[in-house]
C-alpha cells in the first residue's frame, strides 16, 4: 500500500513527493523484492549494522552566514549521502562516533538542481539527478529523516522528479 508522504519544497516551483512504504501488498512486495535484487547487484547488499553508523550533523545556508539546522545525517564510514537542499550553501560535522566541534567548510551549489550528493570525508557536493550508481545511498530529507534510494526518476526538463525510499528502525535491548 502506497502512502503519500509531506512534500517537499525544491527549487522555484518543484515539488518533490515522499513516498511512505507500508508493507503487506503483494505487489508491492515483489517490487521491493525486486529493487533489493538490484541493490544487491550493486554492492548495498548489506545494511547499516548498530555499532557501524556515523552520524553527521548538517546545517543550510542562503547566504553563508546564517545558518539553519537541517538534520543528522545518518551513514556508514566513507559513504556518499544524497540531500533534498535546493539552498546556496550546505556545511557539516560529525556527532558519531566521535564528535567534532569544528564544522566544515561551507560548500556551495553548483546550480539549480534540486539535489545533492555530499561526500562528507572528502568535503564535496556535487548537484545531480540521481542516477542507478545512487541506489541505495541514504538521502536526508528536510526535517532530518534519512531513508535509504530505491528510485529515482524525473521528467526530462526537470519540472518534476518522483523518488522512493525506504526507511528502517531498531529498538536497542
Amino acid at each position: 500500500m502506497w502512502l503519500p508522504g509531506r512534500s517537499v519544497s525544491g527549487v522555484g516551483s518543484h515539488v518533490g513527493q515522499v513516498l511512505v512504504i507500508v508493507d503487506g501488498n503483494p505487489a508491492f512486495d515483489r517490487r521491493l523484492a525486486s529493487a533489493r535484487r538490484f541493490l544487491t547487484r550493486l554492492g548495498y547488499s548489506r545494511p547499516m549494522s548498530l555499532g557501524n553508523e556515523e552520524c553527521w550533523a548538517v546545517e543550510t545556508s542562503r547566504d553563508g552566514s546564517q545558518w539553519r539546522w537541517l538534520g543528522k545525517a545518518w551513514k556508514s564510514p566513507n559513504e556518499s549521502v544524497l540531500m533534498h537542499v535546493s539552498v546556496r550553501f550546505i556545511r557539516f560535522r560529525q556527532l558519531v562516533p566521535s564528535e567534532s566541534k569544528a564544522w566544515s567548510e561551507p560548500l556551495e551549489t553548483e546550480g539549480r538542481l534540486p539535489m545533492t550528493v555530499v561526500r562528507m570525508e572528502d568535503e564535496q557536493r556535487e548537484d545531480l539527478w540521481p542516477g542507478d550508481e545512487h541506489l541505495g545511498l541514504p538521502m536526508l530529507l528536510p526535517g532530518g529523516e534519512t531513508g535509504r534510494l530505491l528510485r529515482f526518476e524525473y521528467a526530462p526538463d526537470g519540472s518534476s522528479w518522483r523518488y522512493t525510499l525506504e526507511f528502517r528502525g531498531a529498538r536497542e535491548g
